[in-house]
């Protein structure tokens, strides 16, 4: 067998610089828009708005055919195929969604007892319609061939476009129907802009024989769609339901500022990872290594990144987006722990998937959303949005053991392994909240710019001096490898840099 370990591996560093980049980019233009939309929107606009995505999603996920992920898995596929995915897994999705949302409209307001939720999905049905007619080259070949420089421009258009209509709107208007505008402006765009980052042209293809070819693979992930988009909407419709849109919009804050933000490491990881596991599925020895090097990398990342968060909560809701949203730091604090739990079974999914085993993603999506599920109504109505999202946790915590037997059986991996790839970053973050809470010690209970712009750098310094100490003295390999290949990189800026400021320095 011919080795492309270290073609397919370079290939998978840039494409996770550049989706990476993408997605820190993406996270702090969303940060930035979130805080100046929370200060001139109600909670009840926020919740309006989730409340349509939530019943859209439900949509979503029962028409979700997993024919994306079927070509992308397999080698063999040819342009018809292509063409048939694009046709059944989204033209004909789109426009059959688009007239669902139209007709079902008036029965979802009539659900939550929200009149203005009808106008609100009849118009982000064309959404559907965007979506539908997206060229397929651009989220689905561009990912095959590793080509995220691409799938940057294309995905970064759109969050750009959504900023520049959201933000004005949402000033003037002060009300839900920014957050739809702005969703309008960025799939109308990411449309537009699919037909340009890749060549390939899309034509309706109706071959129900190699519909059922792709299926064979994307069928279970037609089931791992239903459950996961099922978790992830789920406790906002009984949250919705139960307690309305104020709450539902304290929940959304939580999740937009707690939860969401250790799930962009997840994010990364699958979209990069998928393809490059299926290139390694039938070399057991370099699976494992790669997993551990992932899951590494993962927890240096996502450990102090949410425990810095639930550290800091109080300052940024208090401080950035204003005192009225007070409610929501216990449910940033819950969901923080949920997303934390969730990044690291998380690094299983590119492995089923690569590896061509989506039934053990189904497997563990269903538990959790079982275990979700039981608990959401109780704690529901004696907590309030806060035991929602404790059911959130609950519900990811209980498959962590199935995530690991699942994770052994693939790769072999050793317990001694898994525990030495845990214990550097496990120990730099205890270090960096003993820093933080040294701070907030001097500090007080005071919330004040002072305190909380201190405890970030003292958590953010020790962490960096941990991460160094863990690169040049234990010598851990995730580390040295990703420094090793980022230095090239590095250097190059710098070089670009140097060079711009010496042509602008008069001799």
């Amino acid at each position: 067998m011919t080795d492309t370990g270290p073609t397919v591996g370079q290939r998978a560093l840039s494409g996770s610089l550049y989706y990476s980049a993408f997605r820190w980019v993406d996270r702090l233009m969303a940060a930035a828009s979130s805080v100046l939309l929370a200060r001139w929107l109600a909670p009840e606009e926020f919740g309006l708005v989730a409340l349509a995505m939530t019943a859209i999603s439900l949509l979503q996920s029962f028409s979700e055919m997993g024919f994306g992920a079927g070509v992308v898995q397999r080698a063999d596929c040819d342009d018809q195929d292509y063409n048939v995915a694009w046709t059944y897994g989204r033209a004909v999705r789109g426009l059959v969604l688009f007239v669902l949302m139209l007709l079902l409209a008036p029965w979802i307001a009539r659900f939550y007892e929200e009149p203005q939720l009808a106008a609100i999905v009849r118009v982000l049905a064309f959404d559907q319609l965007f979506v539908g007619f997206t060229n397929i080259g651009a989220y689905a070949l561009l990912i095959k061939e590793l080509d995220y420089r691409s799938d940057f421009l294309f995905s970064l258009s759109g969050r750009l476009v959504r900023l520049v209509v959201v933000i004005p709107l949402a000033f003037f208007w002060r009300n839900a129907w920014a957050l739809v505008a702005g969703s309008l402006a960025e799939r109308a765009t990411r449309m537009v802009v699919s037909y340009y980052v890749h060549s390939y042209r899309p034509r309706f293809n109706f071959d129900l024989h190699r519909a059922r070819r792709l299926l064979l693979f994307g069928g279970w992930l037609v089931g791992v769609q239903l459950v996961n988009t099922l978790r992830g909407v789920v406790d906002r419709t009984v949250l919705g339901r139960i307690l309305g849109t104020t709450e539902m919009g304290y929940y959304q804050a939580g999740n937009a500022f707690g939860g969401q933000v250790p799930a962009e490491v997840k994010t990364v990881v699958s979209k990069v990872m998928f393809p490059v596991y299926s290139l390694m599925q039938e070399d057991r020895r370099r699976l494992a290594n790669s997993f551990r090097q992932v899951l590494s990398l993962v927890l240096f990342l996502s450990l102090p990144l949410s425990v810095g968060l639930v550290l800091t909560a109080e300052y940024f809701v208090a401080l950035v987006i204003g005192e009225r949203w007070l409610p929501a730091i216990a449910i940033i604090h819950v969901l923080v722990m949920a997303g934390f739990v969730q990044v690291v079974t998380g690094t299983g999914r590119p492995l089923y998937r690569g590896t061509g085993r989506p039934k053990l993603e189904l497997i563990v999506s269903a538990v959790a959303l079982v275990v979700t599920s039981i608990l959401l109504v109780p704690l529901t109505k004696t907590m309030g949005a806060t035991g929602t999202a404790y059911a959130v946790l609950a519900g990811n915590c209980s498959v962590l053991v199935l995530w690991w037997v699942f994770v052994r059986r693939i790769t072999g991996l050793p317990v001694k392994d898994m525990i030495g790839t845990a214990l550097p970053p496990v120990v730099a973050t205890a270090l960096m909240t003993g820093a933080v809470l040294a701070v907030r010690g001097v500090t007080g209970d005071s919330i004040s710019w002072g305190a909380f712009v201190a405890s970030v750098l003292a958590g953010a310094a020790s962490y960096a001096v941990c991460l160094w100490l863990a690169w040049r003295i234990l010598r851990v390999d995730s580390l040295e490898r990703l420094i090793g290949q980022l230095l090239p990189y590095w250097n190059r800026l710098v070089s670009l840099l140097s060079r711009r400021v010496g042509r602008e320095v008069p001799s």
